[in-house]
């Protein structure tokens, strides 16, 4: 059965994806490396793959640090490959499962440039009453886990943690 689009701009195969990875706030680079090395491994196991290159200490949706780090993927082109960019990315979010203590979002690059660098819906919790950050930090938490347990075909980037190493200092 096919299905109409019903998106503002129509997601279409541009033959490229892109993969934001996660560590936990504090993590070395060595560390994130390691893991951003690993899901490059995975990427280049992908027979229609043509190039993938990752920088670690940046995630395009997030920011710079330690803990981050991200892939962008190139396919071959339509006349040489067997499986759409959709396909790929379905496969990166399952092989990566197994990968402890990180994070993932991997999706194809927008249809068209400066529309943003992923489709979807965007949501933000915002505390208003001025209250306790840690009791905040904690139910934004419950929310995103809340989120992810009800539907396995979302991909949901997490909250930015709001305690961390850094914010702990006295």
């Amino acid at each position: 059965m096919k299905v109409i689009p019903t998106g503002f701009i129509p997601q279409e195969d541009g033959g490229a994806a892109m993969g934001m990875i996660t560590l936990p706030p504090g993590a070395s680079l060595e560390r994130t490396d390691s893991v951003v090395r690993q899901v490059v491994q995975i990427v280049q196991e992908i027979p229609d793959v043509k190039v993938v290159s990752s920088i670690s200490g940046v995630n395009f949706m997030i920011g710079v640090g330690s803990s981050y780090g991200s892939v962008i993927i190139k396919m071959q082109p339509w006349s040489d490959r067997k499986v759409t960019v959709n396909e790929v990315v379905a496969r990166l979010t399952q092989e990566t499962s197994h990968i402890q203590d990180a994070t993932f979002l991997f999706f194809p690059v927008p249809t068209i440039q400066g529309f943003g660098l992923a489709s979807g819906v965007s949501l933000e919790l915002e505390d208003r009453t001025g209250g306790d950050i840690d009791k905040f930090s904690r139910l934004r938490m419950n929310f995103w886990e809340g989120l992810t347990s009800r539907n396995r075909s979302w991909q949901l980037l997490p909250p930015l943690i709001l305690i961390s190493p850094k914010n702990k200092l006295k």
